[in-house]
């Protein structure tokens, strides 16, 4: 609830941009994935730009229009990946997301990169 009401806070400014941090980390699995779903909503009623830090893998192909993956030194841009397998709008739920065709692949290319990048520490 705190979470809500301070995204709210937030907007109730009409930013033009939300930048946020890892702010699901600190929640348990359910309340995440609500929360995920509720900025689908937030992003679409809002129209405000959301840039959000994530190093978990599904909640950035739910939640993004783009990933931006960046390497892990010098934190450079390493890749930019747009889900093709979204069909040219927000997705709803999770549960829609994990059936479309194109969501596995994507995820395994993400975590071989967060793999390889995780060999060159």
């Amino acid at each position: 609830m705190r979470q809500r009401v301070a995204i709210a806070r937030t907007l109730a400014n009409a930013p033009e941009v939300l930048l946020m941090d890892e702010p699901f980390g600190a929640l348990d699995a359910e309340t995440r994935w609500q929360m995920q779903e509720f900025m689908v909503n937030v992003a679409e009623a809002s129209g405000t730009t959301i840039i959000m830090v994530t190093h978990d893998i599904e909640e950035a192909t739910f939640l993004a229009d783009k990933i931006v993956f960046l390497s892990s030194h010098p934190g450079r841009l390493r890749e930019e990946i747009v889900p093709q397998f979204k069909p040219g709008a927000r997705i709803r739920n999770k549960e829609d997301m994990l059936e479309l065709p194109g969501y596995g692949e994507m995820e395994r290319k993400i975590m071989r990169m967060m793999r390889e990048e995780g060999e060159r520490v």
